[in-house]
């Protein structure tokens, strides 16, 4: 009978550990930048922009090269994202989350980066022109080759 006591008791244990483990990195960004994240459905139609009083509910891979064109992160947390030669162009990333992030030769061409934070993140060759950059923070960012021309400064 204390058999089967320990069997179902380390079937339970092993079973809530594999839950919680898979509950904890379903979403996210891990330890080497890369992960899925919840976002808003991508629209290159302005006029049908999603229900900002709703929560993001589409879902994003995060990671070197991505192609993440029309995307919407907006408030979405992506720091310490792993974005390296990734392509947001066209992104609407209003007040979203890029602190240590990596940018480096990232395309952000006509993105929308208005209230982003981009504390000490690596924007090294990206390339940002078109892009709305107002209320934007680059504390400690480093934007060495980085591509600025044509950007919206002001509301």
């Amino acid at each position: 009978m204390s058999y089967f006591r320990t069997s179902y008791t380390f079937i339970i244990i092993f079973l809530a550990a594999n839950v919680n483990l898979l509950l904890s990195n379903e979403y996210g960004i891990g330890p080497d930048g890369t992960g899925y994240v919840k976002g808003y459905e991508p629209s290159n139609n302005p006029s049908q922009e999603p229900d900002y009083a709703l929560p993001p509910d589409y879902d994003y891979f995060i990671g070197p090269n991505a192609n993440l064109e029309y995307a919407d992160f907006t408030s979405v947390d992506l720091s310490d994202a792993n974005l390296t030669g990734a392509i947001l162009n066209n992104a609407n990333l209003q007040n979203t989350n890029l602190n240590r992030a990596t940018l480096e030769n990232a395309l952000l061409r006509n993105a929308d980066l208005a209230g982003t934070r981009f504390n000490e993140a690596n924007l090294r060759g990206a390339n940002l022109d078109g892009s709305s950059i107002w209320v934007t923070v680059f504390t400690d960012a480093d934007m060495t080759d980085a591509i600025i021309t044509n950007a919206n400064l002001q509301a």
